[in-house]
């Protein structure tokens, strides 16, 4: 089976779907569901650091027990020339916004995701937008389902040698029907929103370190 990278192997995409799915889990579990011995899973762990593969080692949080239960994605129409600089100030002033999306196609400018204390702080988040950009808001709730990570299964169900745009779609659908939950980390590079064939393509533009207040 062939992968995006020839510089990794059966072994590297395995550790990596254990990784995902446990950050913390010790590197002699690690070699036992691997059939390795602890020291050569750390030389490959460090390998794949050095190669930017794994950038780091996060913790996920429930925003909802942190007292932010209102989840909304937020997409704008193209923002006009005159109002850019306007527009960029008031999204990087805005901590709810914990995620922002340069959407490459599709006729739409960014798609925001947003955590807010209540329907009162979104509204306030809307009022500050609308006097620049048009948007539609939808609001939106978890389902029961288990987080996402980008397995070695899906890698090779999608890819041939590179990722392309009917390959990335074909990711997508298979990871959930377009969107369900996903983690966002602070490191990362690049990412893909697929409404459907010809949709939506876009680039994380920045991912704040802290929760919103």
């Amino acid at each position: 089976m062939k992968y995006p990278r020839k510089d990794l192997d059966e072994i590297d995409y395995a550790i990596l779907d254990l990784l995902q799915a446990d950050g913390r889990m010790s590197l002699s579990e690690l070699g036992r569901q691997i059939g390795m011995s602890p020291v050569a899973v750390s030389d490959r762990i460090a390998r794949m650091t050095d190669m930017g593969v794994i950038e780091g080692f996060t913790v996920s949080i429930n925003k909802e027990r942190m007292g932010l239960p209102t989840h909304a994605f937020m997409i704008t129409d193209l923002v006009p020339p005159e109002k850019r600089r306007e527009f960029d100030a008031v999204i990087d002033s805005i901590p709810q916004i914990i995620a922002y999306y340069h959407v490459m196609s599709g006729g739409k400018e960014a798609i925001l995701n947003i955590y807010c204390r209540d329907y009162d702080q979104l509204i306030d988040l809307q009022t500050k937008l609308a006097r620049i950009v048009t948007y539609s808001t939808f609001i939106v709730e978890p389902q029961p389902r288990k987080e996402i990570i980008v397995s070695s299964d899906i890698i090779k169900q999608s890819c041939s040698g590179a990722l392309t745009a009917t390959g990335l779609y074909r990711c997508f659908l298979h990871i959930g029907k377009i969107y369900n939950k996903t983690t966002y980390h602070r490191k990362i590079r690049s990412s893909v929103f697929v409404s459907r064939p010809g949709g939506f393509f876009i680039l994380p533009r920045f991912i704040p370190a802290a929760l919103p207040a």
